[in-house]
């Protein structure tokens, strides 16, 4: 009897052990959903955007200025300059290409409605979270002109 304690004891202990590493829950990393949903920054776009518009009939042309909320996922991705400069992004140029796109594809009469506004934002956001790294929330109209 003494033998049989001394070697379950010692099995019983590694069986625990055993089960232990391997029914152990996963380390939790960040919840990359819902931090691609949660606002962290708004970066202002350092430039206006100046565009001809999809009329046919007619040259017309917007002058739009545009901030993006960045998601708590994206924030690392905002690079601070020196104190007189903006922050910047290393995906300035995809967005401006975006952004353009997505305008230029607008016409006047519409583009300045508020249904037309909500429309170019959804579009932006779609867009700027497909095809880039930087996640957005939302899209702010700084500056609307349309002439």
């Amino acid at each position: 009897m003494k033998k049989l304690v001394l070697i379950a004891a010692p099995v019983l202990v590694i069986l625990v052990g055993v089960a232990f590493f391997l029914l152990r829950p996963e380390p939790q990393g960040p919840d990359e959903k819902r931090l691609a949903k949660e606002p962290a920054a708004v970066y202002t776009m350092p430039t206006t955007f100046v565009v001809n518009l999809a009329d046919p009939d007619a040259r017309r042309f917007a002058k739009v200025g545009l901030a993006l909320e960045v998601s708590a996922l994206s924030e690392s991705l905002l690079e601070e300059g020196p104190k007189e400069e903006p922050v910047h992004v290393d995906v300035e140029s995809e967005l401006r290409d975006i952004v353009i796109d997505v305008l230029q594809a607008q016409t006047a009469d519409r583009l300045p409605t508020a249904r037309g506004k909500k429309d170019v934002r959804a579009a932006i956001m779609r867009r700027v979270n497909a095809e880039t790294d930087l996640k957005i929330t939302n899209v702010f109209f700084t500056e609307l002109a349309v002439q």
